[in-house]
């Protein structure tokens, strides 16, 4: 190779090198950790507090019409109460269920006894109205009129022979028996001394639970749609 050609080789090394050392390193930006917003699904969010709202609401005045009849709208004696508190509580049971009718059943039986007192309070009578709130509620919850649909607890039973059930349950097991002791404690008095003279209670008050509960179970699936009424009116 020629001195010229040489010499040529150098320059062109020589430029490559000026060029390459102009080149600025390429900087590598590190991935961005930032995260999207989760979206939150808020109409679903409000259905479901204002379904919980409207649920304690009905609940509540449920209690108050408990409180009303059992303690205005009875004829009450020292041993035996005819009345039909018995309504709203049962009414309770076929819309919620055996916990809230139970809940309600207790607390109209406490705040009932304690402001407007027919006598002593004794908290076995509480036991026996969340009892009976609940058989109410286990044996009438989930019907529906429309689709004729009978509970999932005692489903194809005939919502008759329910009704029929959990009358007995409540009128011999709560009433009759249940009630009947807590009054043998309450006044220190024999068992069966109370036993028959609550018997006559339990022969009139059953039919009539039983009739006035399937009246009002054709009619009981309108009172959550009037009480939106009402709300959507305030």
């Amino acid at each position: 190779m020629s001195s010229a050609e040489n010499k040529a080789v150098r320059t062109e090394a020589t430029a490559s090198g000026d060029v390459a050392s102009h080149i600025e390193p390429a900087t590598c930006k590190e991935p961005s950790h930032r995260t999207e917003p989760v979206p939150t699904d808020e109409p679903a969010t409000r259905k479901a507090d204002s379904n919980r709202l409207k649920k304690i609401i009905t609940v509540a005045l449920l209690v108050c019409i408990e409180i009303i009849l059992t303690r205005f709208c009875s004829i009450n004696t020292t041993f035996v109460r005819f009345g039909f508190g018995f309504i709203p509580v049962a009414v309770t049971g076929m819309l919620f269920g055996p916990l809230w009718a139970g809940g309600a059943a207790a607390m109209g039986d406490f705040l009932g006894a304690i402001l407007f007192p027919t006598g002593p309070y004794f908290p076995g009578f509480t036991l026996t109205a969340f009892i009976t709130g609940a058989i109410y509620g286990l044996f009438l919850y989930g019907y529906d009129v429309k689709r004729s649909s009978y509970g999932h607890v005692l489903r194809g039973f005939p919502l008759t022979l329910r009704t029929v059930i959990a009358v007995l349950l409540v009128t011999i097991l709560c009433d009759l028996c249940l009630n009947t002791v807590w009054l043998s404690i309450l006044y220190q008095k024999a068992y069966m001394a109370y036993l028959f003279s609550r018997v006559l209670k339990t022969i009139i008050m059953t039919p009539v639970q039983i009739i006035l509960l399937r009246l009002i179970q054709s009619r009981v699936h309108l009172i959550p749609h009037r009480i939106d009424r009402k709300a959507n009116l305030w």
